[in-house]
């Protein structure tokens, strides 16, 4: 009987979470419509975020970073390529990701950011120096573990977790339950997510 509790709550908790990332990738499709209303989303929801990981970071201009899980207008992208990363986004879905490489053309970085339809799942890493993951990425534990395998030491993974309300309907990844890290830390949390950095 547990068991069955535990797997209709989980299920409650993927259906609203798919929900969510659903209303979030319309908003962002508006942004790029009106690049105004998507500088200002960009600015209240992601800029205070993104510049305490990349304090974290520790990365200098030139470097070269993977976004997994960019969507339709990927603010995470456009906000290191200004800060002078080479940046590589990939999506998994045909549609948003259509939708990213306008946005990226629109917003004139097409020579700093390369956008590919991915997963994280496969694919080469080693040569990043950073790897970014979103708080919406299906298959963040297996991903991470894949990273963690494969990508040369002194790599730096981000990744978003959940914090507040947010977890209610987003699992956390625990930096714990990954084995072979150096260290790993946390941003402050900021509107409803807290980042963790692994230095591998």
């Amino acid at each position: 009987m547990q068991q069955i509790a535990s797997n209709l709550s989980n299920n409650i908790q993927d259906i609203i979470s798919s929900r969510i990332c659903r209303g979030l990738q319309r908003i962002e499709e508006i942004g790029n419509l009106a690049p105004g209303f998507g500088e200002v989303y960009d600015r209240v929801f992601y800029h205070r975020l993104l510049q305490a990981e990349l304090e974290l970071a520790g990365l200098k201009p030139g470097d070269r970073v993977l976004h997994i899980g960019c969507g339709p207008r990927p603010m995470t992208a456009f906000y290191l390529a200004r800060r002078g990363l080479k940046v590589t986004g990939i999506e998994r879905d045909s549609r948003a990701l259509k939708k990213a490489v306008l946005a990226v053309e629109q917003a004139g970085l097409t020579d700093r950011i390369k956008l590919n339809q991915g997963n994280g799942m496969s694919g080469e890493f080693s040569h990043f120096k950073a790897i970014w993951l979103s708080l919406h990425v299906n298959e963040k534990t297996g991903i991470i573990k894949r990273i963690i395998k494969t990508v040369p030491r002194e790599t730096t993974v981000i990744y978003r977790n959940p914090a507040g309300f947010l977890g209610l309907f987003y699992p956390g990844e625990k930096p714990e339950n990954f084995s072979n890290i150096r260290e790993h830390r946390y941003t402050r949390k900021i509107l409803g997510k807290k980042s963790v950095l692994l230095k591998l």
